[in-house]
This record gives structure tokens, C-alpha cells and sequence, in this order.
């Protein structure tokens, strides 16, 4: 499969002096309720140490700079519910939480059995 062409994943890294200190995988999604596009961070991370430095938001800015170039509806994400501190971050962003989504997976021994049925 040769994705080169037409990547699936995306990624960003914040670097300061050249070394990496941030970084989010990203890719594109699509909401047939709204007929648009979606971009779904992924696995948004800043080093411990330089936290609270706007690394974080910088991400987010320009994560937003490519979801308007490429006409997204919206920039989605899961977080886990004990991570208080990274829900309380992108509330401050201005990204709300949707309490009546669940996630659900269909993965392993009932991933196979399904697609072998």
C-alpha cells in the first residue's frame, strides 16, 4: 500500500532549539450528520518540563490553521475522565465535551470472529 500519495496519518512537533519538546499525530475523519470533514488529534504530548509554556496551545493553533484550510467541521479528541488537567487545557481552548458519546471497539478474539463469520 503505498500511502505516500495520499498519507492517512499527520503529524506536528513543537521544537525549542531544535529539540523536540511537544508533538501530536493527526488525521481526517468524516461526519456524514454535517457532510464536512473532521480533524482528530491524536495523542497530544508536551514534555513535562516545558509545560505551561504555550507549547500546547501553539499545537492547537496551528492544528486549527489546517482544519480551516481544509474546510473541517470541527478538531476532535478523546481524553481519558481522570485526566483532569488535560480536560481542564482544552476547555481553555474552547473545545467542549461531549458527555453523551461513548466510545466503543470492536478489537481482538470478537474482531476476528466477526470478520471470519
Amino acid at each position: 500500500l503505498d500511502t505516500t500519495a495520499n498519507p492517512r496519518l499527520y503529524g506536528l512537533i513543537a521544537e525549542i532549539d531544535a529539540k523536540p519538546v511537544g508533538s501530536t499525530l493527526y488525521y481526517f475523519g468524516y461526519n456524514t450528520n454535517t457532510t464536512r470533514w473532521v480533524l482528530h488529534a491524536q495523542d497530544v504530548f508536551v514534555d513535562e518540563a516545558y509545560r505551561g509554556q504555550g507549547i500546547g496551545e501553539a499545537l492547537f493553533k496551528q492544528l486549527a490553521r489546517i482544519a480551516l484550510a481544509r474546510e473541517c467541521s470541527w478538531i476532535e479528541l478523546e481524553v481519558f475522565d481522570w485526566n483532569e488537567g488535560a480536560q481542564n487545557f482544552y476547555k481553555r481552548l474552547g473545545m467542549t465535551l461531549e458527555e453523551s458519546m461513548q466510545k466503543m471497539y470492536l478489537e481482538s478474539e470478537a474482531l476476528n470472529k466477526l470478520a471470519l463469520s
